[in-house]
């Protein structure tokens, strides 16, 4: 109940500042100067939590999100923010989400779906399409919720290890609950975890580099002209030394 409340407070404080137009994309406050992009804007699931965030097993039973957040590539996380962006975001940083779910006894597990809604901002990319990965989790789910700083180990985490479900994603994804069917091997780990609580953990691939910014082509000429001036004048210079 402390955990729903948790992400009720979080929905209504995001949009409250959403309309006032004083948050960023992963759920925190913008700041009062602007932030210098490293890279292009490149996430999914900003401006989040949106929707409903489910585990779906066997068809029919639903498991509601016990936590949900994200750690950018410092290792930074906050324990009060519901956000679940992945992508990179607001400057130069990179954020891999987590979802936190218990797994209820039910015999065997044969189908597992994770259901994430997706804001209606929720998708910026100078790609047509990403592609979104949802991964294994080693840390411990008490470790993973708290707040941290430093813990690169644990973004890492997020985006490496066993790979449970590839789901694309784009701009129609905008509004709706996106619908991420999840693997074999993630269902094995899921019938070894009844019982108990289960993180999953999402990225997107590596961002585009950087844009490069072309000299144009008048300046290069003006600039390979001013060139051939200096040498030309330092020959002439030279020649009359010699007479």
């Amino acid at each position: 109940m402390r955990v729903t409340v948790k992400v009720v407070i979080a929905a209504v404080a995001v949009c409250a500042r959403l309309a006032q137009g004083q948050v960023m994309a992963d759920g925190r406050l913008a700041p009062s100067i602007a932030v210098t992009p490293g890279q292009p804007d490149e996430y999914i699931f900003g401006f989040s939590p949106s929707g409903t965030q489910q585990l779906i097993l066997n068809g029919n039973t639903i498991v509601n999100a016990s936590n949900t957040g994200w750690y950018d590539n410092n290792g930074t996380h906050s324990s009060f923010n519901a956000n679940y962006i992945a992508g990179i975001c607001c400057g130069p940083l990179d954020h891999r989400d987590f979802f936190v779910f218990f797994v209820p006894n039910l015999g065997t597990i044969t189908s597992a779906t994770l259901s994430i809604g997706n804001s209606a901002n929720g998708y910026v990319s100078p790609r047509s399409s990403d592609t979104y990965r949802v991964f294994d989790v080693s840390t411990s789910i008490a470790t993973l919720v708290a707040n941290q700083a430093g813990r690169v180990d644990i973004f890492n985490d997020l985006g490496t290890g066993t790979l449970y479900a590839s789901r694309s994603v784009d701009a129609t994804t905008d509004g709706t609950q996106v619908q991420i069917p999840l693997n074999a091997s993630a269902i094995a780990a899921l019938n070894s975890a009844q019982g108990t609580q289960f993180a999953f953990g999402g990225a997107l691939p590596p961002p585009l580099p950087p844009p490069t910014i072309p000299v144009p082509p008048t300046l290069l000429l003006t600039v390979l002209a001013l060139a051939g001036m200096g040498i030309s004048y330092s020959w002439r210079k030279n020649q009359v030394r010699v007479q």
